[in-house]
């Protein structure tokens, strides 16, 4: 009886070398197996960090619109409220007397 390593032929010598090649293939697809799920989890924690960021920013944007808005009410107001105190005085009439309100659109 001839063991696999003491066998001395060829066929011996080429299942040795395709046995060596499939564990070098082997230790290759472990290798890459557990980086492609170490750069994956990376990835799906960047994407949660980016969700994150991009929800605050559209409650920030959506804020921004609200105040903006009020803000715009408010001078509206103010406008409203200086050009009616204009009219009523002697030199706000003066200078109101013949214009026509152009409305814009």
């Amino acid at each position: 009886m001839h063991s696999l390593y003491h066998c001395r032929n060829i066929s011996c010598d080429g299942i040795l070398v395709v046995m060596e090649s499939f564990v070098h293939a082997d230790i290759f697809f472990v290798i890459t197996t557990a980086a492609v799920v170490l750069v994956s989890a990376a990835l799906v924690v960047v994407l949660v960090y980016v969700v994150r960021i991009a929800r605050d920013a559209e409650h920030l944007v959506g804020r921004m619109r609200k105040e903006g808005d009020e803000i715009m009410d408010d001078v509206h107001v103010l406008h409203r409220g200086v050009k009616n105190a204009a009219k009523k005085s002697r030199l706000g009439g003066f200078f109101f007397a013949g214009r026509k309100h152009k409305r814009r659109s």
